[in-house]
Order: C-alpha cells, then sequence, then structure tokens
C-alpha cells in the first residue's frame, strides 16, 4: 500500500465522516433542536454586537453543531469578560453567563488613557 493517506482527516474517510456529521446536525434540526434563542446573563459593559459576532450563531443553525467550550473559549477573548459559561439548553437555547471585568482605575500610556481592571491587565 501507498500510504495511509486514506486514513487521514483530509483523506476519503474524513471527508465521508464529515458529510455524515452535517447530515446527521441537518436533521437534527428539522427535528427541532436548531437554535432560536439566546439568553445572556450578566452583560453590563460588553456589547451585544460583540457577543453575536463571537458566537456567530443564525436563528435555526443546528444547535448540536455549537461547541459551549468553543464558544466559552470566544466570548473570554472579549475585552470586558473576566469568564464566561456556555450552555445548550435543549431543544433550542443557547444561555451565556458572563463575569465582566470591574475597572478598578484609568492608566496613561504613551498619551492614551485605558482603564486597568481590578484583577489586573488593561481593559
Amino acid at each position: 500500500m501507498g500510504g495511509t493517506v486514506w486514513l487521514c482527516r483530509d483523506g476519503w474517510f474524513g471527508k465521508q465522516a464529515e458529510r455524515a456529521a452535517e447530515a446527521a446536525y441537518g436533521l437534527s434540526a428539522q427535528a427541532g433542536l436548531a437554535v432560536a434563542d439566546l439568553q445572556v446573563i450578566g452583560r453590563n459593559r460588553t456589547s451585544k454586537e460583540a457577543i453575536l459576532s463571537m458566537l456567530a450563531l443564525k436563528p435555526g443553525m443546528p444547535i448540536l453543531k455549537v461547541s459551549p467550550e468553543e464558544a466559552r473559549l470566544a466570548l473570554e477573548e472579549l475585552p470586558w469578560v473576566a469568564e464566561a459559561t456556555v450552555e445548550r439548553r435543549l431543544p433550542d437555547v443557547i444561555a451565556v453567563h458572563l463575569t465582566e471585568r470591574e475597572p478598578m482605575a484609568p492608566w496613561q500610556l504613551d498619551g492614551k488613557i485605558a482603564l486597568i481592571a481590578r484583577q489586573g491587565g488593561v481593559v
């Protein structure tokens, strides 16, 4: 045999597995497991637009395709977000709980003013 290309993720089996997963996601959405609502708790300083942009959720998309861990990591990239928890609440809700950084003091460096969070670091 000339190698194991057909076993790798980009090989034939990998592509077939990806197609099967996409079909399963589609069927699950048709069965009612689709994103219909986003609930966010703890948002005070973070804009709705920033949250929606980071999550890239669309109404009707398969809820099982949403990775809570990837969503959490994306939200924790936002400047005001110290910690995030993301849950799928079947059949159709993505629930987000944010803990935002608390501003403590202004800080000036090179003529620019920034806020320092109570936990440390520039917000």
